[in-house]
């Protein structure tokens, strides 16, 4: 597959589409391929049918930098805002929309992050974790750089304690997983925190120094994998 730009995130749908999201425009010379496509994962065939052109109303290149796919509806986040997708007429988002895995048609989950994301995560509880470059969702600043959403409607969820940042002053987050009925963050400065699921409680945490920003976490059965740019060393129970 040609692609004019970086893939930065690719992901498998459960009815059998892979959709690859970046900072391409065009992809294998076909219209309404900016941002995110869904191509045959066997073939590497655009989808035609699946239609959903990520766009930045300034003409710079949109970026796709985050997807999660949970009950079918694709979560969508990073640094655009216009998005044509399926049979709607283009609509103005602020870096994350969602759409039907279907047929791409814009869903509820909207919120109005002040910067660009980095990484989302639909939970089995029916939020939608978001960490990025933002400093506030739909103005609530209590969900800056690490928010807590509705999965249905996008709003920040009421009764989320204050995120802590590490002592070195940390702002963006990159990393963002759910464990259990627990919740985990990281980014720069360079933390990796377990939380309670509505962070009123840090209940453990980990720096690393000398260079190192989290920048993935996976969760899978009851492991979580870390993965940093850290090359030193990782000092365990502390935010400090």
């Amino acid at each position: 597959t040609g692609l004019t730009g970086r893939v930065w995130r690719v992901v498998a749908t459960d009815d059998g589409k892979l959709l690859v999201g970046g900072d391409f425009t065009i992809v294998d010379g076909l219209p309404n391929t900016s941002g995110l496509v869904a191509l045959d994962p066997i073939t590497g065939a655009v989808i035609t049918s699946w239609k959903a052109d990520i766009t930045k109303v300034n003409g710079s290149r949109p970026l796709v930098r985050a997807i999660d796919v949970r009950d079918g509806v694709v979560y969508v986040g990073g640094s655009f805002n216009r998005v044509t997708a399926g049979n709607w007429n283009t609509i103005k988002t602020t870096n994350a929309v969602s759409l039907r895995a279907s047929d791409a048609n814009p869903q509820g989950w909207r919120p109005r992050l002040s910067g660009s994301a980095v990484d989302i995560e639909a939970t089995s509880d029916g939020r939608v974790l978001v960490a990025g470059w933002f400093n506030r969702i739909n103005n609530d600043t209590n969900h800056g750089y690490f928010g807590i959403t509705d999965a249905a409607t996008g709003n920040p969820v009421a009764g989320i304690g204050a995120w802590q940042p590490s002592t070195n002053n940390a702002k963006y987050q990159q990393a963002v997983a759910q464990a259990g009925d627990r919740v985990m963050v990281g980014g720069s400065e360079h933390n990796f925190q377990l939380w309670d699921q509505n962070r009123t409680q840090m209940i453990d945490s980990s720096i690393t120094k000398r260079g190192g920003d989290t920048q993935a976490i996976e969760v899978f059965d009851d492991t979580a994998y870390w993965g940093c740019h850290c090359g030193d060393f990782v000092y365990q129970g502390t935010n400090n």
